[in-house]
């Protein structure tokens, strides 16, 4: 099917489409929002994947839980790592592990009234060390990465969210990923929300019809396009910076983004409400934990309340 429509559609390829970086006027398309941005550019180099399991009152994790989320996390990170050498991509991707606590629940329920108190706590309890300019480029320096992405795991379920600098919020730079421990397990859910924060794209509709439909012809086991997905495709491989240039990407890529130009213009007005998250709002004060609280951007905290030391650190192979 793929090469038939191939043979259709070359030589209206050839003709009219134009070079990927000038495919709509705004000089990009909505799928390179996110490329190159942010401590998490590119996924490429010796890369640290660390993994906070957050225990709450009502929702603690267990030893046995852990171990067993990490069957799946050495899962994901053998995928990666095949798809990598598929791409011929220089990439070494290992992992490690922290148990941190907070003294509530969290409800990740409404993603439209988001709620990132339990984040400012475990940074300025676990995460924070002196001078430091944002939480990747410390633990880069510790560990002697290139990369260090965050993934926050509770011990609940909800929809796991990624949050990632874009062109849309140009300011935050703490990147992350929020994962549901106790929801059903999926083959590539951990890759899924990993491939965001290094600017992927959901291939799926996100209140824009067309996209999914396209990505089915096109790029049907993506995990991008479901979290059972078998392979990492060429439009996320290139947002990831595992494809240098856009005159690189193949004309069954090429013609996803010409069709699918202008399919989400709704994300331009945001598609959650981050009004807040580069700001420090004032209801996080309801723990008593953040009164010398200044700037997080440039690491400006005092008074800690435990040592950086106070915490389990496990080292995954």
């Amino acid at each position: 099917m793929k090469k038939n429509r191939n043979i259709i559609f070359t030589l209206f390829l050839l003709c009219v489409l134009a070079p990927f970086s000038a495919v709509n006027g705004q000089g990009f398309h909505w799928a390179e929002l996110g490329r190159d941005l942010g401590p998490a550019a590119k996924l490429v180099g010796d890369i640290e994947l660390l993994l906070v399991f957050i225990s709450t009152p009502e929702h603690p994790w267990s030893e046995e839980e852990i171990t067993d989320f990490f069957n799946i996390v050495h899962t994901s990170k053998d995928f990666i790592l095949d798809e990598a050498d598929r791409y011929g991509v220089p990439l070494s991707l290992s992992a490690q592990y922290f148990e941190a606590s907070i003294p509530y629940e969290f409800d990740g329920s409404d993603l439209n009234n988001i709620d990132l108190s339990w984040y400012w706590y475990l940074v300025k309890n676990y995460f924070h060390t002196d001078g430091m300019t944002s939480m990747h480029e410390a633990y880069e320096e510790r560990f002697g990465k290139d990369n260090t992405p965050f993934l926050f795991v509770f011990n609940n379920s909800y929809r796991n969210i990624t949050y990632s600098t874009n062109l849309l919020h140009p300011n935050w730079q703490e990147e992350f990923s929020i994962y549901y421990g106790q929801q059903l397990m999926r083959d590539n859910m951990i890759v899924h929300e990993l491939m965001h924060q290094y600017g992927a794209v959901d291939l799926y509709d996100l209140g824009s019809e067309g996209v999914e439909e396209i990505s089915e012809q096109i790029f049907p086991d993506s995990v991008m396009l479901r979290q059972e997905g078998t392979e990492i495709d060429e439009l996320t491989a290139y947002l990831i910076g595992w494809i240098d240039d856009s005159s690189e990407l193949s004309d069954d890529t090429l013609f996803f983004l010409t069709l699918t130009d202008g399919l989400r213009e709704s994300l331009e007005t945001d598609e959650y409400d981050y009004s807040d998250i580069d700001e420090y709002p004032d209801n996080y004060n309801s723990y008593n934990i953040y009164d010398d609280y200044t700037d997080f951007s440039t690491g400006e905290f005092s008074d800690l309340l435990f040592d950086l030391n106070d915490f389990d650190m496990y080292e995954i192979y």
